[in-house]
């Protein structure tokens, strides 16, 4: 096995992060590759939540033997910085920025420390806040010690099994337009009652069907990058398997480009979604354009390509 040493530091306006990792990898791992992917994490998907930032960095990582880790985040309002030797942590201090309250975390060197500059603690509302922080810090540091890196749940086994079965390919969670496919697809799904388990409303700039709850599975799942096979994956039921890929093959069938297929997912979701939810039930063509933001003759063409759909599912 050979030594890695890995570092990665982004800054902005609004935030810094910086990843030191040192471990032990197989020669055939492509470290390049690992360097690049987290090189990414750190620029475009950390967030002040260092739980998620360490589980995002420990799935990444994953094929290299973890023997140290020092994560640091720092915005407008906190510094937070965690180290871990062979995956035991080893020291936490999170701290306010105006220095008013710094928790510290050494379990080899008296445990827990509190510093706190506050001048007047007799006031009840100052004692309540710190008293809060202080309890919601030893729940945090206790988290910290058991993180581990992301696993696919029963709900992120299924989702993948239907966007195969929808799409006739492996899902890509870090493709930029992974949010967009699963988002419409899942949106569409649901309309034709194929139970998704999720809540779509209008969102965004584009103002189509969203679900942050899916958004936020999605997010989860970028340290995996293309998923081809899955240990213990969902098997879908035969008959929502069969009318899944006939909604997909239908759609895909209908664009001559693929680079055309994501308008005509947020499309057709738009125009799912406001019929079943924000429309009567009976309104013209020229109401659902002007609600939808496409034009007629685009609804009159999706209107057909959904009657389409369920002539082939209920023939």
């Amino acid at each position: 096995m050979q030594k890695v040493s890995i570092r990665k530091a982004s800054k902005t306006l609004t935030r810094n992060i910086e990843v030191r990792y040192e471990g032990l990898a197989y020669q055939d791992i492509n470290i390049g590759k690992l360097e690049s992917l987290l090189e990414e994490f750190v620029d475009t998907k950390c967030r002040n939540d260092m739980l998620k930032n360490i589980m995002m960095i420990r799935t990444i990582l994953d094929s290299i033997e973890e023997k140290s880790l020092v994560v640091s985040y720092e915005d407008e309002n906190t510094l937070e910085i965690v180290k871990y030797d062979c995956t035991n942590l080893y020291f936490c201090q999170k701290q306010r920025k105006d220095k008013t309250l710094e928790i510290t975390y050494i379990p080899n060197h008296g445990g827990l420390q509190i510093k706190d500059d506050y001048r007047d603690l007799e006031d009840y509302s100052t004692v309540q806040t710190v008293s809060k922080e202080v309890a919601e810090a030893i729940d945090h540091i206790y988290d910290l010690t058991k993180v581990k890196k992301i696993t696919l749940d029963e709900n992120s086994k299924r989702m993948i099994e239907i966007y195969k079965v929808f799409y006739q390919e492996n899902p890509n969670f870090q493709s930029k337009d992974i949010n967009i496919r699963m988002q419409t697809m899942m949106s569409i799904l649901s309309y034709f009652d194929l139970s998704v388990g999720y809540d779509f409303c209008l969102l965004g700039k584009m103002m189509m069907p969203i679900s942050l709850q899916l958004k936020q599975e999605v997010e989860r799942l970028y340290p995996f990058g293309e998923v081809d096979e899955v240990e213990d994956n969902i098997s879908l039921v035969q008959e929502a398997q069969k009318e899944i890929g006939i909604i997909g093959k239908t759609i895909r069938e209908d664009v001559l480009d693929e680079n055309e297929l994501n308008e005509k997912l947020i499309t057709i979701s738009k125009l799912l979604h406001a019929k079943r939810y924000n429309l009567p039930s009976h309104c013209r063509v020229d109401e659902i354009s002007k609600f939808i933001g496409r034009t007629p003759s685009e609804v009159k063409s999706n209107i057909k390509l959904v009657k389409q759909i369920n002539n082939k599912i209920y023939r």
